[in-house]
C-alpha cells in the first residue's frame, strides 16, 4: 500500500479483484485524486508511483519506454495470473450478448449510416463534428508519442 498526502483526501491505492460498489466508491476515487495529484505508474512490472509534469511522455519522465501492449499480455499469461482473463463460460456469455446486437445490426441497415474505408481518418461527418465546435484532427505526427 502507498500512502499520498496532498490537498485532497490521503489515498491509498490496493488492487485486487474488486467486487461490489468497492471499485466506485473507493478505487476509482483514489486513482482520481492520484490524476490529481499528478502521479502516475512507472511503466514495468512495479506497482510505484511517480510525480509527474501532466504534459509529458512515458520515456521523457522515465526514461525508459512504456512496454508493447502484447508484452505486457505475454508475461501476464506467462504468470498464469487468471484474475485478468476471462473464463470460458464468461467469453462465451459475452459472446451471446455481442453476437445479438450484431445480428440485430446486419438485421436493419441504418439509411444514413456514415461508413468509410480502414485506413482513413474516418467519414467527413466527424470533421464536421469536431470542426463545429471549432475543433481539429491532429495530424498524425504532432499524435505520436515518445
Amino acid at each position: 500500500m502507498m500512502s499520498l498526502s496532498s490537498q485532497h483526501e490521503p489515498t491509498v491505492v490496493v488492487i485486487f479483484g474488486a467486487s461490489g460498489d468497492l471499485v466506485q466508491r473507493k478505487i476509482v476515487p483514489a486513482l482520481y485524486n492520484l490524476f490529481l495529484d499528478h502521479w502516475l505508474p512507472e511503466p514495468g512490472l512495479s506497482m510505484r508511483l511517480s510525480p509527474v509534469d501532466m504534459h509529458f511522455t512515458y520515456k521523457e519522465a522515465f526514461h525508459t519506454p512504456s512496454p508493447d501492449a502484447y508484452e505486457t499480455l505475454l508475461l501476464d499469461v506467462m504468470l498464469g495470473d487468471a484474475t485478468l482473463f476471462m473464463r470460458a463460460d464468461q467469453e462465451e456469455a459475452a459472446w451471446s450478448v455481442v453476437t445479438s446486437i450484431i445480428e440485430g445490426w446486419e438485421a436493419v441497415k441504418p439509411p444514413d449510416f456514415p461508413n468509410y474505408s480502414s485506413g482513413t481518418w474516418g467519414p467527413e461527418t466527424a470533421d464536421r463534428i469536431i470542426t463545429g465546435d471549432g475543433g481539429r484532427h491532429i495530424p498524425k505526427h504532432e499524435e505520436e508519442i515518445g
